[in-house]
Order: structure tokens, then sequence, then C-alpha cells
């Protein structure tokens, strides 16, 4: 393969932005230290400092979509092809091409003209770490990150240090350098090395003013179905340990886990944690959520507010790490100001998904996630089958190829005026009680207080423990960790019982909206239960707390889907089988629990929340017995 291009490339090479040219040998300024006060970041005189900017993807951590790489899954599996075919020190050469290259001052300077002046910057266990035992330091390890820092004070922005891939994995995910891993919640020797791993930078970057955060484990998903907090709790006290070791002043970052958030951690200075935030990271409108507007409208309008409250109360920091809407369908340029600035107004930081891509096509697209890509075709090459010189002139290239900035994000981002965005209102939703007479023999219950006060919408078809058809309207907050809030309609059960029920429509009040069939001990707001419920996105959860007042544990099916959705829970010999079918399919079973503890008796029936304390969800069920 042929590379005409790389002269034009060195010869036409374009800084889109070069607001902050500091020659190479100059020492780089030092920026304002900044602390937090009061949950927000301020400076030396106590006035707010908005920090925004983007994520430095696909450097230091390769993820291989955004080279438009399908032959290959991720960098782990880069760097062993590099090392078969070319020799183990060529291998590691040629990634060492692609790490000098691809991101440059050029690049900083290009995101400051955005009016930004925050970077997070992704990296991996490798950049620090050798590869055996004992695990010691690298001898480059803090190469890439001191280019990273010293080109970032140069440009006038600040540093988020984001461990993206961490020893052994910390989720079965390509961009922890390694998919299918998720091996660092099983091996006490992954954990010590991601300790060491931030007991090292602590020592290199403590003081540094310019590098503001310290972004613990990006992403801790585990296999998606794990409950991870007891296990986050204690990683996030050893490295709390280790890191203030080094350095008390850094702000340090505890990450939401998948379904699960921030609020499990509680209040940080009870555990004696101080200078301690939160970062969670937001993609409303993809990866299985309907998308729309709708969907921004609700992240917005009453998720935002929620959390602004909670962290509010604990006075603490919060950094959205990512974000994107990336498609015009659901937003596109416009929402993405609309974000920026209200992350901006609430006082947190904000660091967009992502910089840069590089593609094949020349240009940019409507739908992107990107804000900077290649301005010219570019050649495909493949690390399976071409040449080493090919590749590296290919690496070489990425420093001084022609970029072109995403326009329509430039203009909406710097746009004096923000472009006007309109949510659509929300219709269809009761806001007051439904009155329907409840069946001979059942209870129905707002558990929890919940409000508004739910009801039924129609009154049941059928008698005794059979309907062909029963509406309810739920409200309440949640059914989640340790208090519930939420319409019940309920029957006495004894240990051995057989309940189905087919949801056959369901309301997106919110996306964690539930409805389902729950054996629960009693009606207090903190009662043991089992609970298989589905969502608004038709994904299916089995949830459990297994005494009054315990932590809930959950397993989501993982999979989207489309209603009707038929759900089943079957009691014997003191435990609770769940099932669900989509359809007419057959049952899937979702696992096995204990009946709930306690001298409460038991009652099983439907419950339905719409996790929105200002309307009422309504769910159509069908086909409900008990047996």
């Amino acid at each position: 393969m042929k590379l005409p291009f790389l002269a034009s490339c060195v010869a036409a090479a374009i800084v889109l932005a070069a607001t902050h040219l500091v020659a190479a040998d100059q020492k780089p300024p030092a920026l304002p230290p900044l602390h937090v006060q009061d949950g927000h970041m301020v400076n030396a005189e106590g006035r707010p400092v908005v920090l925004k900017g983007t994520n430095l993807g696909n450097w230091l951590v390769i993820e291989t979509w955004m080279l438009a790489w399908s032959d290959v899954p991720d960098q782990h599996t880069i760097l062993e092809t590099l090392r078969s075919r070319f020799g183990r020190d060529e291998g590691d050469r040629l990634l060492s091409v692609y790490r000098d290259n691809y991101i440059t001052q050029r690049d900083f300077d290009n995101i400051k003209s955005l009016g930004f002046n925050l970077v997070r910057l992704p990296l991996g266990w490798d950049n620090i770490q050798t590869e055996e035992a004992p695990y010691g330091l690298r001898p480059d390890a803090f190469k890439y990150i001191d280019r990273a820092v010293d080109m970032a004070e140069k440009a006038g922005m600040y540093v988020i240090l984001d461990l993206h891939g961490a020893p052994g994995g910390q989720s079965k995910e390509h961009h922890t350098l390694r998919g299918g891993q998720n091996k660092l919640w099983s091996d006490p020797v992954n954990q010590r090395r991601t300790t060491e791993i931030w007991d090292a930078l602590s020592k290199r970057y403590g003081g540094r003013p310019s590098v503001v955060a310290y972004d613990l484990l990006n992403e801790p998903w585990g296999d998606y179905q794990q409950d991870l907090r007891a296990d986050m709790l204690k990683i996030t006290a050893d490295l709390y340990t280790a890191i203030r070791k080094n350095d008390k002043q850094t702000l340090i970052l505890l990450p939401g886990l998948l379904n699960r958030g921030i609020e499990f951690y509680g209040d940080p200075r009870s555990r004696g944690w101080v200078n301690v935030g939160f970062t969670e990271h937001h993609y409303p409108g993809l990866f299985g959520d309907k998308g729309g507007e709708f969907a921004q409208s609700r992240k917005l309008d009453r998720e935002f507010p929620a959390t602004k409250a909670y962290l509010s109360k604990l006075k603490a920091a919060y950094l959205i790490g990512e974000f994107n809407v990336v498609n015009q369908s659901n937003g596109g340029d416009a929402m993405m100001r609309r974000y920026f600035d209200a992350i901006a107004a609430n006082g947190w930081m904000a660091t967009q998904w992502a910089y840069k891509m590089v593609k094949p096509e020349a240009g940019t697209g409507p739908d992107h996630w990107y804000l900077c890509t290649n301005a010219d075709a570019l050649p495909k090459v493949s690390v399976l089958t071409s040449s080493k010189e090919e590749l590296e002139a290919f690496f070489k290239s990425m420093g001084t190829m022609p970029l072109v900035m995403h326009e329509g994000f430039r203009q909406a981002i710097t746009a004096k005026v923000a472009p006007p965005v309109v949510f659509p209102t929300r219709t269809g939703f009761l806001t007051t009680t439904p009155t329907a007479p409840v069946p001979t023999g059942w209870m129905l219950t707002n558990v929890g207080a919940a409000k508004p006060a739910g009801g039924l919408l129609t009154a049941a078809v059928g008698s005794g423990q059979k309907f062909s058809s029963l509406s309810m309207a739920g409200g309440g907050d949640d059914i989640w960790t340790r208090e519930d809030s939420f319409l019940f309609l309920s029957h006495p059960v004894a240990a051995d019982f057989d309940l189905t029920v087919t949801a056959n429509s369901m309301q997106e009040s919110d996306q964690w909206a539930k409805a389902g069939l729950m054996v629960r001990r009693g009606t207090d707001a903190h009662a043991g239960h089992v609970f298989v419920n589905t969502f608004p996105s038709g994904h299916v959860a089995l949830s459990t707390r297994t005494a009054a007042g315990e932590v809930m544990t959950e397993k989501n099916d993982g999979e989207a889907g489309t209603f009707p959705i038929r759900l089943r829970l079957v009691g014997h010999g003191g435990s609770v089988t769940a099932s669900y079918a989509r359809g007419t399919g057959p049952w899937t079973e979702l696992g096995t629990r204990p009946l709930p503890t306690g001298s409460e008796p038991l009652s099983a029936g439907m419950a339905v929340c719409a996790h929105d304390s200002s309307v009422l969800n309504t769910v159509q069920f069908a086909d409900f017995e008990l047996k």
C-alpha cells in the first residue's frame, strides 16, 4: 500500500486554532490552583471556575472503533499482533510512534478554541506498570502523562487523570485495554496493582495545580449483573489511603456504578474521606434507551435536579466525565450546548466524549462522537496485513494530517446566545389518583406513602385470583436500595405459590420506571421482597431485598425488548424462581432467590413505580393468575 498523502499532510498541516503558541523549550506557565468549596471548583479568591472540555480518548487507551478498525477488537490484540508480526521490540516501538503522534500540541489548541479549559486523560495500566510480576513502574511510566500535562498547561487547560483500564479489567469492555476479562474484582493482585498505580500517580502529580482531579476507575461495570457496591467501597478505601499518603489536596472522584448510581457511597465525610466528589457518565437516548428529545428532557429537567439536591446535601463536587447525544434525532449540536450550559449552571465539571476520531472517509458527518477528525480521505491500513513501513507511516501522519473541526458543534458551543432547544410536552400522564374498585380479597397499598398516590385505572376483569385484564397507575420514587415507594396490589400467600402476568404496555414516566410481580414481607417501605419487573425499554430485572432494611441486589437480563412481556414468580421450598418471556416465546429463567426473612406475613401481586414523584405511570396488565 502506498501513502501518497503523507507529503501533502506535512506540507499542508493545519492548526485550526493557535491561541496559545508556546515554544517547545519554554516552560509551561503555572495555572492558578483550584480547590473545592461547597461542592464547586473555585480559585484562590473563592470565585467559582467553570471547568468544561472533552476526553482525549483513543490516545493512551486505543478504542479500535475510533480508528474504524473492525478487524481487531481491542488494544491488547493490536499490540500482540504487532509483536507477533514484527518482534516484541518493534511492536512496542510502533505503539510508541502512534502515541507520539495521535495527540500533539495543536490538538490542545483546537480544544482551547472551543472555549474549553479541561481535558480528561484516559490512561491504561500499561502506561505505568510493567507487564510481568512484580509489576513495577515502567522506565517511561510518566512519559506521555507528563507530555499531556505540559501541553495542557501551554494551552491554559486543566487535566483530570482517568484510570480507564485497570489491571485485569474492571469490566468486560474493550476500552479496559482487553475485552472479556473483568478480573479486577476477583483478583487481589490486580487490586494491589491498581492501588500501586494511584500511589505512583499521586506521588508524581500531587501538588501540580493543572491536575485538578483523580478519576479513580472508569465505568466499573463488572459483568453488567454483579452487585459491586461492597467491592467498590473496599477498593475505594484502599485507593483513597494510597493517594492521601502522598497528596492531601487533589480532588478524588468516586465513580457511579451501572444502574446503582453514587448514593451507595453515603457521605464520604462519614468515612473520613475529605475532598472527595463523584463522577458519572450520561448517554440518554443511546445504548438501548429510547432516543429522541424526551430522553434529554428526562435527564436535564428531572434527573439533574435530583442529582443536584443530593450533591448539595453533601457539598460534594461532581464530574460528568462522559456524555454525548451523538445523533441529530437526539437534539444534535444545540442539545450538546444545552448540556454544557446546564452542567455549568449546577456548578459541575463536564468532559464530552470525545475530542478526535480518525476514519477512512474525509470530514465530519451529522451524527458524530467526535469534535475533530481527518479533513482528507485516508487509506485503510490494518495491523493484520499492512507492512511495518505502511503502519509506521500512517501512525506518523496522525501528527500532521489536516484536521477539521465539527463546525456545527463549534457554532453551537461558542455562540453568545445558545441555540434554542424546545422539549416536547409530556402528555398522557395522570396526576390524580384513579378510583376503580379493588377486587375482593385484595389489598391496594401506596407503599412508602408513594406520591402521587396511585390506584386502579379500570376495574379488574375476572375474580378471585385470576384476571384477564387490569390497569394500574402507580407513582412513587423507586423500588431500590433500602426503602421503596410504589403502588402494590397484593394478596396473602403461603411459601408455595405460582404467580404469572403479562405486561401489555407501560408508560415511560422515567427510564427506570418499573412494573412487575412481587412477593413481599408486609407493606412497610423497608420490607424484604423478591421482585421481577420490566422497564419501559423492555429490559427485565430480578431484584431482592433479603430482609427488612437490607440493601437490594439486582440482576438485569441485559437486553431491551418490546411488549408484551410475560413475568413469573414461583415460590417453593423457601425460595422463589423468577422467569420472563417475550411475546409467545419460551420462558427464560432469571434466577432463584430465597424468600425474604422476617415475621411479617407474605403477600404477592403486582407492583408499579413511576420513578417520578410528579406523575403516575400507567401499566396495562393481562392474564394475571395466582395459584
